[in-house]
Order: C-alpha cells, then structure tokens, then sequence
C-alpha cells in the first residue's frame, strides 16, 4: 500500500531525529519528499489579464513527478460586478499540431468543482478535482472556463505555448479541439499528492514517532 501526501506537507518533513536510530526507509521517504515538487504549471502573477467568458483557455506545462491529482490552482480576478462560475481542467497533450507547435490538448483526463466568483476578488483560487486522475512525468495543458462576463484570468506572455476555444459554458469537451494558438501561458498550476512508499516492519513504529501515520 502507498502513502499519498497532500499537496503541502509541513515544513519540518519526517523528523528523523525523533527516532535514536533513524531507518534506511525513513531516511528514504524524506529524501523523496524534498525531490518532489506536487505543482506544476506557472506560480508566477502575469501583468496582462484576459477574459474566459464562454472560452476555454489555458496552456502546456511539464509535469516533473508521479502522483495523484488534488487541485488546480489560477489566478483570478473579477471586472465590474459580475460574479460568473469558473472551473478547471487537466487535459493530456496529443503530441501533434497542424498549426505548428509541439502537441495541443486531447483527452480529457480531470477536472474541478465549480467555483462562483465573489465580489472583488483578486487572488490565486483553487479547486479540488473530481476524478484524480494520475499524473506522469510529462506534458499536460491545464485550461479554464468561465460562465459569465464579470472575470478575468492572468496572462503570462512567454514564448510557450498556450490555446484557445470559443465555446458556450457547459460540460467540458472530450476530446477537446484546438481553435486557437498562442504563444503565451497562464498563471495556472496543477498540484499532485507524492505518492511514496509506506513503512512496514519495525519502521511503522518509527513514522508513528515521526507523526507520518
């Protein structure tokens, strides 16, 4: 059986040294933790802002583990007064383009629970993910899609690769079809449980010291 840590663990790890004699496997666990980042995508806030009313949005990011999909996470922010639903969704990357890039979404592979936007909001907004799906070490297009006018989404423009498709808020397509190619990204990251090996043995006692299980 595996252990699934969520997506932030505390910053005081495993403490091996509240065990006099830490095992091989407990040292292994904390080594493997500190390897793995559970986010992939852009943490970074972009300068420019672009509306997802009745589009779908998002770009390609590189996933660099294995592990269980928790959340996405976008930046958000409302204009005017409107207070639109929003979601998100993990797509995988076909690997081929007729428009010239490298790879564009395919297959549906996760998604989020709806969020209704508040008044004034202007911040990182996550949302759980329904199926947790789990992710590779490879490419992903992570997008997002908003039911209203009334938000805009961070822009981030860098010479990477980004899409878009106009179409009416409902279920999101599978598979999805490219209308639109851009070489920008969005401020939008997917965060994944590490998946690591549980204790057996003599070395429960140890992660029960170690307050892991």
């Amino acid at each position: 059986m595996d252990f699934v840590f969520p997506k932030k663990f505390p910053t005081a790890l495993l403490r091996e040294d509240k065990v006099s004699t830490p095992s091989a496997k407990l040292r292994e666990i904390n080594r493997k933790w500190r390897d793995n980042d559970p986010n992939f995508g852009y943490e970074t806030v972009g300068a420019d802002l672009y509306t997802a009313y009745n589009y779908i949005r998002g770009c390609k990011v590189t996933c660099g583990g294995t592990g269980v999909m928790q959340s996405i996470t976008a930046y958000v922010k409302q204009y005017n007064t409107g207070t639109p639903r929003i979601k998100y969704a993990l797509y995988d990357d076909n690997g081929t383009s007729s428009l010239g890039t490298a790879g564009y979404p395919g297959t549906l592979l996760d998604y989020t629970v709806e969020w209704t936007l508040t008044a004034g909001w202007d911040n990182w907004k996550t949302l759980a993910c329904v199926v947790g799906y789990t992710v590779a070490a490879k490419d992903y297009w992570l997008m997002m899609w908003a039911g209203d006018a009334g938000v805009n989404f961070k822009r981030l423009i860098i010479a990477r690769v980004g899409c878009d498709k106009s179409l009416t808020y409902n279920s999101w397509p599978n598979p999805l079809t490219l209308t639109g190619e851009k070489s920008e990204d969005y401020s939008i990251y997917g965060s994944y449980g590490v998946v690591l090996p549980t204790p057996v043995g003599g070395n429960v006692l140890q992660a029960k010291l170690a307050g892991i299980i």
